[in-house]
């Protein structure tokens, strides 16, 4: 019996807490797995009364995906073997969060979901019609069925209520993600120490870099236009490094890659685990985001809490996150994007005026901070 005795469920001194974990099932997590793994992490930190299950759908002898460690005595794993649903596999719950538009919630639970961007609204370039449509239908769905909408940004949270105001009402509440303490300044006397982390990406000179998916909305290819612009008219000396797995729509990067003769100067490094992204971002000269539209953007806080100096777009929730401590620029000119680079790759001054300016902006942004806030949302209903 997962409540312990003398305690009350449904609102008492115990309550019942189910969390959709599986965004964090295989070894390569995306965004959404680093939000769901480090809020549940920050809220083993802060909270030992309520009871948590973590709620996955694994198959028997399933290899590519595993339940990840308990982070506390009060979680425990709810598995779904069967595609069941959380109405049937998590009985008695008080409150059920997700990030995803999928599920039905268990009956008589309070449904709480995170909407970290509505891409298919803002930025339908790149996506079928008909999977916009059914995305556009399940997002509708969960939206009137919840009873909280938490959005990452206020940006997310403008973008709800002007694209779903008949079924956002009143719920939404913005949450601030955090920046996981995996990150962090490494000394730059050290860096020999790592370079055998650079070499195993192919990296042997300094670097401007990318971190994403790698797909139309990431703007990939205007990066690399205006690292060529860079090349022609600066003789910039650094590579241009791109991280992230392939997303979709993803051929016209490496087209364009070739076509401008750059196989010797952009790396493509493919997915990069926590541990090696720290050292990619200690000892690049820039961190560059250059998307069209983002819910969120944490990148920009990676780089920021490794002290990188940062360039991004000056649009949706990257001037939100970024502040006064990154360069901005239009991601719809290549020129704008060029100059924001050569700025800081020319400036020693404002590159480490940025680099100052991003660690204090980091620190406002904590899981601690964010999982305190979630808890204060759930003991609220």
């Amino acid at each position: 019996m997962f409540l312990k005795k003398c305690q009350i469920s449904r609102y008492g001194e115990v309550m019942n807490i189910a969390i959709d974990v599986r965004s964090i099932l295989k070894k390569e997590k995306t965004g959404i797995g680093y939000y769901t793994f480090n809020l549940i992490n920050a809220l083993a930190k802060i909270d030992r009364n309520n009871d948590y299950a973590l709620y996955s759908k694994i198959r028997f002898f399933s290899r590519d995906k595993k339940p990840p460690a308990l982070p506390g005595e009060n979680f425990r794993h709810k598995i779904d073997r069967f595609n069941l649903g959380p109405p049937v596999v998590l009985k008695n719950t008080d409150i059920f969060h997700t990030s995803a538009y999928d599920l039905k919630p268990p009956k008589g639970a309070k449904f709480v979901i995170t909407v970290h961007d509505i891409i298919p609204k803002v930025f339908p370039q790149g996506h079928p019609k008909d999977v916009l449509e059914k995305l556009d239908n399940l997002l509708k769905s969960v939206l009137a069925a919840a009873d909280v909408i938490l959005a990452d940004t206020k940006c997310t949270a403008n973008d709800l209520k002007r694209h779903y105001s008949g079924q956002t009402g009143q719920k939404i509440k913005v949450l601030y993600p955090g920046v996981g303490d995996e990150f962090c300044v490494l000394p730059q006397e050290a860096k020999n120490l790592y370079k055998e982390t650079l070499l195993k990406y192919n990296i042997y000179t300094n670097y401007i870099i990318y971190i994403g998916t790698i797909e139309p909305r990431k703007n990939i290819n205007g990066l690399i236009k205006a690292y060529k612009a860079l090349k022609s008219g600066h003789n910039i000396k650094q590579t241009l490094v791109i991280t992230g797995m392939k997303g979709w729509m993803y051929d016209d990067v490496f087209k364009l890659t070739e076509e401008l003769g750059f196989k010797k100067d952009i790396v493509f490094t493919g997915y990069v685990p926590c541990e090696d992204l720290k050292v990619l971002y200690n000892f690049a000269d820039v961190s560059v985001y250059p998307s069209f539209y983002e819910g969120a953007g944490l990148p920009i806080l990676e780089a920021f809490k490794c002290g990188c100096p940062v360039v991004t777009s000056n649009v949706s929730s990257m001037s939100e996150l970024a502040g006064d401590a990154a360069v901005l620029t239009d991601p719809y000119k290549i020129d704008s994007i060029a100059d924001g680079i050569y700025s800081v790759l020319s400036d020693v001054g404002l590159r480490n005026s940025l680099a100052q300016k991003g660690l204090k902006r980091a620190a406002e942004f904590s899981w601690d901070m964010t999982a305190k806030n979630l808890l204060e949302i759930f003991k609220g209903f």
